[in-house]
């Protein structure tokens, strides 16, 4: 086609071309349709330029396709010759709480055994521990429309936390939420953080809560049954039974009902102990064990009193430094009760306990130390030992460290205990109505067994001698 022809076409092209520009009701897309007069079925790029800019469009234009639009355009069908960006809106800000949400979850895989104790519903924190971080929100990007206009994103909204009880802002990192207390950290359903320095389980301690590991105090509204255990950094308050299971706590211990069972059941406590009979079970405090009803076949051991003035204590073992008080003790039967109070007769046993320690450890020292030796001489000998009595060499290095180790400890706890010996520890025993025959009575390592029942006794210990004494009487100091 030769240039005249071109010029004629171009300027046919001009005269008949309809070239309409459409933009979307968004204004982020601009579509090109081309109506096609009489005359020749082609324009140029430079009228679809121009017909841009007669409709305003100035941004997102698709410039590879404007050279290529007199060849591909249909008469009548809408080509997207302009693109704008639209905006992104800003991220909301978010919470990011660093503790488990959920509770009571069993613990296991799918694939393995899931153990039904361990539910681990009460998340425990200490002071100062981070519980939650605010995120702020993000930025977002700006858009901008064919014609140019600008479109300002939507602002992340600000997350807000909502600090509870024992909560707060930290005050070195504002954007995190802190215990001002030990206790369990909850989340609660208005988004509330709080934490919680006492808990209470509306039920009792079974497979629906699994065993309970705590920092702070616990309430059972119900009863802790047996194979579980429960400890907790302060006091336990129990409303109902504990059956053969383990309690253990830093602070007191308080039983409204029994604590019974097969004798598989323990109670440990810093504090004191309160429950209101006893079946067969073992209570050891550091302080004193109040008993309400009556102990049968228990294990009691207070390291001040055992309180039981309207109880009748039938069989098992009571162990107090200072005072051993009840109602009613024995039962006339072949089944003995013995009663220990003082630490002298705890001091001698634990004398006795000590030696029998180091004879054993000095034991196993001397069979070591002549392992070591002939594995040493051994490889003097041959220059050469194998590996695996080498590995064997090694353990029974740190093995006699071990040890002396356990050997210089025990011979320091033997030296300190003569003197604790010296020491006047006052001690007695308080029964109010009945003493049974069988009834063995130990006061600072002196012994006494009953033979005949007694009625409101006090025995005491005096100058190696248990001396019988009415209430009436004061009591040795």
């Amino acid at each position: 086609m030769d240039t005249e022809f071109r010029r004629n076409a171009k300027d046919t092209v001009k005269e008949n071309n309809k070239i309409k520009i459409k933009l979307s009701p968004d204004g982020y897309q601009a579509h090109l349709y081309w109506e096609n007069g009489e005359g020749l079925k082609t324009f140029h790029e430079d009228e679809a330029r121009q017909a841009l800019a007669e409709a305003g469009v100035v941004f997102g234009v698709k410039e590879d396709i404007l050279p290529l639009l007199g060849d591909v355009a249909v008469d009548g069908e809408p080509i997207l010759i302009a693109e704008g960006v639209k905006p992104i809106d800003g991220k909301d800000g978010w919470i990011e709480f660093l503790f488990d949400t959920q509770a009571g979850k069993p613990t296991g895989e799918a694939s393995k055994k899931i153990d039904l104790h361990e539910l681990h519903m009460i998340h425990n924190v200490l002071e100062g521990q981070k519980l939650a971080v605010i995120h702020p929100p993000e930025p977002g990007v700006p858009g901008m429309t064919v014609r140019g206009a600008k479109v300002m994103p939507k602002d992340g909204k600000k997350a807000v936390v909502r600090t509870g009880p024992n909560t707060a802002l930290s005050a070195g990192e504002p954007s995190a939420v802190v215990a001002t207390t030990d206790g369990a950290v909850v989340l609660q359903r208005d988004g509330t953080v709080a934490v919680l320095p006492t808990v209470t389980i509306r039920g009792d301690i079974d497979y629906s809560t699994g065993n309970i590991e705590f920092v702070g105090s616990l309430i059972v509204l119900g009863d802790i049954k047996s194979d579980f255990s429960v400890r907790v950094k302060k006091n336990i308050e129990v409303h109902g039974n504990v059956e053969d299971a383990h309690v253990e706590a830093g602070g007191n211990v308080t039983v409204k009902k029994g604590f019974i069972g097969h004798g598989k059941g323990t109670i440990t406590a810093k504090g004191s102990v309160r429950v209101d009979h006893v079946l067969n079970q073992t209570i050891i405090s550091e302080q004193d064990v109040e008993i309400q009803k009556e102990s049968v076949g228990g294990t009691i051991r207070a390291g001040r009193k055992i309180i039981a003035p309207q109880a009748t204590v039938v069989g098992g073992f009571l162990d107090a430094d200072q005072e051993v008080e009840v109602k009613n003790l024995g039962s006339g039967e072949h089944a003995q009760a013995r009663v220990r109070v003082g630490r002298r007769g705890r001091i001698l046993e634990r004398l006795a306990e000590i030696e029998k320690q180091i004879i054993r450890t000095e034991r196993q020292a001397a069979e070591v130390k002549e392992a070591i030796y002939r594995l040493i001489r051994m490889k003097l000998d041959t220059g050469f030992i194998s590996d695996e009595k080498q590995e064997t060499l090694t353990k029974l290095q740190e093995a006699q460290k071990v040890l002396l180790q356990t050997l210089q400890t025990l011979q320091a706890e033997k030296e300190l205990l003569p003197a604790e010996l010296q020491k006047a520890h006052a001690a007695h025993v308080i029964v109010h109505d009945t003493v049974y025959e069988n009834v063995l009575i130990d006061i600072n390592g002196m012994k006494k067994l009953v033979e005949n029942p007694l009625q409101d006794v006090i025995f005491v210990e005096t100058g190696g001698l248990i001396e019988l004494r009415s209430p009436r009487e004061e009591p040795s100091q």
